[in-house]
């Protein structure tokens, strides 16, 4: 009897799609002027005509694809609800200049949401910049009504879809875990399959 082995070897290649979220804080530190409304004259980017609080932070992907970036949870508040605006930049954030490098932003996700959400191609070898701020500008920060005061400063979580995103230097009082190791990088799978063959002579008398 004679024994052979075949070896086959597959690859399973874990999924990343699950978003890594990443705390921020929006304080009156930091200050930009919207002068144009919408921002950069792009469409769904509505935002009050005014000075902004901000917080922002560098970040790089480590493949070209499509991410979605929104807002999850918010102290900043709008007729009691969560309420902020969200731009992301080809370049680090200039204040002075807040339309330059202007890539994708967003007020609100729906007409049910004051939460935003972008959806947008980012390229390897690119450093690009999310900026966190509240639709209203600073001349609201102590305007009750609406049931309730609206808030433009606190506590924000962002969200990264797909999470492999590098977070990068933190600024404008941005906060998060940061660091150049992307958090639930992709995992490979490895594993192999053996089968076993026989073969068998019979002789005859």
């Amino acid at each position: 009897m004679s024994n052979a082995l075949l070896l086959g070897s597959f690859l399973l290649c874990g999924s990343n799609s699950w978003a890594q979220s990443v705390d921020y804080t929006v304080a009156t530190s930091n200050i930009f002027n919207a002068a144009n409304a919408p921002l950069g004259g792009v469409s769904g980017c509505a935002i009050t005509i005014g000075d902004h609080y901000y917080a922002s932070q560098q970040f790089t992907v480590p493949s070209n694809a499509t991410y979605t970036i929104e807002t999850t949870s918010s102290e900043m508040t709008f007729y009691g609800g969560p309420d902020t605006f969200i731009a992301i930049y080809k370049t680090a954030f200039n204040a002075a200049s807040p339309a330059t490098g202007l890539v994708a932003c967003n007020d609100d996700i729906d007409g049910g949401s004051y939460l935003s959400l972008v959806t947008t191609a980012l390229v390897t070898g690119t450093t690009y910049t999310i900026v966190i701020t509240s639709y209203y500008d600073t001349a609201h920060s102590s305007v009750s009504g609406n049931g309730g005061t609206d808030i433009i400063t606190g506590a924000v979580t962002a969200s990264f879809t797909p999470n492999d995103v590098i977070l990068g230097a933190a600024t404008g009082g941005a906060g998060g875990s940061g660091g150049s190791t992307p958090v639930n990088a992709p995992i490979d799978l490895h594993f192999s399959k053996q089968v076993e063959s026989y073969s068998t002579e019979i002789e005859l008398k």
